[in-house]
């Protein structure tokens, strides 16, 4: 009887292993991802069996975008009625669509008969397409920035929650749409649905342009500055000021610089809508995103406590092709006043010269750092500018 009991637990612990081993608990894949000098998702993916490289993994991408450059290169067939994009802050009304096309992340996350929309991305530095709902509504996803991986599983799939706090959300324009509150600096609390967007690189919260009119947000911040943010395709500039915190069910992060939008197109644009949760916020948590549930999970990682990136200095970079340029100067600035602009070219900073993107975006973190830029002028000319980096907002 003894020996009877023992082979009958043996085979229920074998048994209950081989669920958790082999049923839809297991990821069907995990892929690694990286974090770009813009802080976009970036992954590689397959067209037809060719590798892509440098696709933006977002939320907030109701189609999948590919750039132009690589249509042409894998001959992709395109489809003679023109569509339209609807972005984050801008529509585009004549875009072509390829015909239906096959993209997989690995040999099993395979989507069939995806039809990607045709643009100019060369605006973005090296980014060749963003890949978001037509992904996310076919599989359950685990993004892990500990680990910089992401798990899928099956569309019912139950992946491990331990540790994560589950949100609800509704599907709008093909986005997650969450609820939250913001504080501002002079105690203010609002609160309303918000997009889950992993694409908005702009700052950690932007304000939708009816809510800022709606609730005269330009008058509640000490200080703004102008900043400039691109999407796929527009370009915007916007007021950025300082808020307290931002509370999603519990989860609350203190001290980061939000966006006021003036959006007239695109999803800012539209009246119910608070605003965007973008990825310097989102990219404290891993999170779980469940479309079957219409559920998110939470937990928070190990850059969770990590201070929000403010605007220091004012210049923001970009790379066109080995050299790099100003992006952009925010207004005021010590930067502007000393004749930086937007489309210069950067030689040097503190005498070092031919170094990465990364390596001089990290200069110009640092607060309260005095450094010497020599900038190439539009007639060529050379200009030393000294600029005291401090902290805009």
């Amino acid at each position: 009887m003894k020996k009877f009991l023992s082979i009958t637990c043996i085979l229920i612990i074998l048994l209950c292993h081989s669920c958790n081993s082999f049923g839809q608990d297991q990821p069907l894949a995990q892929i690694p991802f990286a974090l770009n000098d813009d802080g976009h998702i970036i992954i590689s993916l397959k067209i037809n069996n060719h590798t892509v490289s440098n696709f933006v993994l977002d939320t907030g991408a109701s189609v999948t975008v590919i750039d132009k450059t690589i249509v042409n290169e894998l001959s992709l067939p395109l489809q003679d009625i023109a569509a339209k994009i609807t972005g984050t802050s801008g529509v585009n009304d004549d875009v072509k669509k390829t015909q239906k096309q096959q993209v997989a992340l690995s040999d099993v996350v395979v989507l069939n008969d995806i039809e990607m929309y045709v643009s100019d991305l060369s605006h973005l530095g090296n980014i060749k397409g963003l890949i978001g709902f037509d992904l996310f509504k076919e599989f359950v996803s685990e993004t892990n920035f500990d680990t910089k991986t992401i798990s899928f599983y099956k569309p019912k799939g139950k992946p491990d929650t331990k540790g994560y706090k589950s949100i609800s959300f509704n599907e709008s324009f093909c986005t997650p749409e969450i609820k939250l509150s913001v504080t501002l600096s002079d105690n203010t609390s609002l609160s309303g649905k918000v997009f889950f967007d992993t694409g908005d690189m702009s700052t950690p919260f932007t304000f939708s342009s009816p809510f800022v009119k709606k609730h005269k947000l330009q008058s509640k911040f000490d200080t703004l500055v102008t900043t400039e943010s691109r999407g796929i395709n527009s370009k915007s500039s916007n007021k950025v000021g300082a808020a307290s915190s931002i509370n999603i069910k519990g989860f609350e992060l203190s001290e980061m610089p939000v966006t006021l939008s003036n959006s007239t197109q695109g999803m800012l644009s539209i009246e119910p809508y608070m605003g965007n949760l973008g990825l310097e916020y989102i990219s404290k948590f891993n999170f779980i995103l469940d479309y079957n549930k219409k559920k998110i999970f939470l937990k928070p990682n190990a850059t969770y406590h990590d201070v929000f990136n403010f605007p220091i200095g004012g210049v923001r970079l970009e790379k066109k092709g080995k050299e790099i340029f100003i992006r952009s100067v925010a207004k005021p600035s010590a930067a502007y006043d000393k004749g930086i602009r937007a489309g210069q070219q950067l030689i040097s900073i503190d005498g070092v010269a031919g170094e990465s993107l990364t390596y001089y975006k990290d200069i110009l973190k640092k607060e309260n750092k005095e450094v010497t830029l020599i900038i190439k002028l539009e007639d060529g000319t050379l200009k030393t500018i000294v600029v005291l980096l401090s902290k805009l907002i």
